[in-house]
C-alpha cells in the first residue's frame, strides 16, 4: 500500500477506510474496523468487537486510516454494504479460522457460507466487507 494513503485523522471527503488502532490502557491489542459515511453524511465506525458482537456507533476514536485506492462509486458500495451490515445486524461468530467463502449479501447484510468452526475476527470481518463487493485487499505479490 502507498504510504501516502495512511493517515491518522480521516480525510473530509471520506467514504470508505479501514481503520487501525491499539485499545486498552495502557494499550495491550491491536483492533481494526472500517469507518463509512453513514445515510446523513456523518462518518460511523462499524467493526466486530467479539463473538457476535457486531458494533457500530459515531465515529470519535483515535485510529490510524488506510485509503483503499478504489474509485469513488466503489467506495460507495462499500459504505452501502456496511449501512446494510449495520441495519441488518447479522449474528457473526468469532474464531480465527476463516472460511474464505464467506460473504456478506449485498442486497440484504446478511453473512453467508459460514462453515462449521468459522468466523471472523476483527481484520477478517474488513476483509469479507471488502470481497463482498467485489474487492480484494490482497497486495502480496504472487510467489511470496
Amino acid at each position: 500500500m502507498d504510504p501516502e494513503r495512511a493517515k491518522d485523522t480521516p480525510d473530509p471527503d471520506t467514504i470508505v477506510a479501514v481503520a487501525v488502532g491499539r485499545l486498552g490502557n495502557p494499550p495491550r491489542t491491536t483492533h481494526a474496523g472500517l469507518v463509512y459515511r453513514d445515510g446523513d453524511g456523518k462518518l460511523a465506525a462499524l467493526h466486530l468487537g467479539w463473538h457476535e458482537l457486531l458494533l457500530t456507533d459515531p465515529f470519535d476514536s483515535p485510529y490510524v486510516f488506510a485509503y483503499p485506492e478504489i474509485d469513488p462509486v466503489r467506495a460507495s458500495n462499500v459504505a452501502g454494504l456496511c449501512r446494510l451490515i449495520r441495519n441488518q445486524r447479522p449474528k457473526i461468530p468469532y474464531a480465527f479460522r476463516l472460511d474464505l467463502n464467506a460473504r456478506f449479501c449485498t442486497r440484504t447484510g446478511d453473512i453467508r457460507t459460514l462453515g462449521e468452526g468459522h468466523g471472523l475476527n476483527c481484520a477478517n470481518f474488513v476483509i469479507i466487507v471488502f470481497q463482498s463487493t467485489g474487492i480484494s485487499l490482497e497486495s502480496v505479490p504472487k510467489g511470496i
